[in-house]
């Protein structure tokens, strides 16, 4: 394992491309839960005719205070994968311009070695994004420190998520192109198919959806609740289950993604 960490640290420590968008990252987290708050608790204390928005002053502040902040600014975040995504397509695109991919396997680099490499990369680039999430909540949260479970349930969404970015940019050469087709499918595309789904009746499936199984690990601010109680709770009794979804297809992928790596020409 020390020896694909080494391997993996040779080629991004002159990388100025990748430490600048991780630190584009790091302060997009910061600075977007930052705004959000800041936004939140600027129009909880605006004034009208009234008074304060009674309504609002309900919830004052709480989103943004422990617990609570770890599931709001994991559901905001969230929104921030293709960001990430970008750094991990950027990595491996870099293998094939460059022929490094190539020039590994010829030094005796098997396959299955390369593949468990960037597995690796993966899951210490989920632990940093994942400290990025609770850096972001630390700089934000105001009250007592209290840990949560939305930390483990926002890394697996990371990594899942970041899974698919990886066998997009192993099956397709052109980063811009591999780029274009996880956001256009994460934002666009599937969003559309959910509606479809949904309105011929085949919302059982929906849960399953590449994207959507690992987004349903987060829950949207509890605020939010108070206009739909039911389906909160519905989601919020799902979580385990989605855990389980979440893990066994990024299982099958990273499976299916060995198997065929193995029969690809380089």
């Amino acid at each position: 394992m020390l020896r694909f960490l080494q391997l993996e640290w040779y080629k991004i420590r002159t990388n100025r491309a990748f430490w600048v968008i991780l630190i584009l990252n790091l302060l997009a987290f910061v600075g977007f839960l930052q705004v959000i708050a800041n936004s939140y608790r600027s129009a909880t204390h605006e004034k009208v005719e009234d008074g304060k928005l009674e309504v609002l002053e309900t919830f004052l502040d709480k989103p943004f205070q422990y617990p609570q902040i770890w599931q709001t600014s994991a559901f905001f975040l969230s929104f921030l994968v293709p960001l990430s995504a970008i750094l991990v397509i950027l990595n491996i695109n870099n293998e094939w311009s460059s022929k490094m991919l190539r020039q590994h396997i010829i030094e005796g680099l098997s396959r299955k070695e390369f593949l468990l490499s960037k597995f690796i990369w993966l899951l210490v680039l989920t632990v940093v994004f994942t400290f990025f999430y609770v850096t972001a909540n630390v700089w934000v949260a105001s009250g007592e420190w209290e840990i949560s479970n939305t930390i483990f349930y926002f890394a697996l969404l990371i990594f899942a998520q970041l899974s698919i970015a990886f066998a997009l940019g192993l099956w397709i050469k052109r980063s811009v192109l591999a780029v274009t087709i996880f956001i256009a499918y994460m934002l666009i595309a599937e969003p559309l198919l959910i509606l479809f789904l949904k309105k011929y009746g085949w919302d059982f499936l929906v849960p399953f959806l590449p994207f959507e199984v690992s987004d349903r690990l987060i829950l949207p601010p509890e605020i939010l609740k108070i206009f739909s109680p039911e389906e909160y709770e519905k989601r919020s009794e799902a979580i385990q289950e989605q855990i389980f979804y979440t893990i066994l297809e990024s299982t099958l992928l990273w499976v299916f993604t060995f198997w065929k790596f193995e029969k690809k020409d380089l």
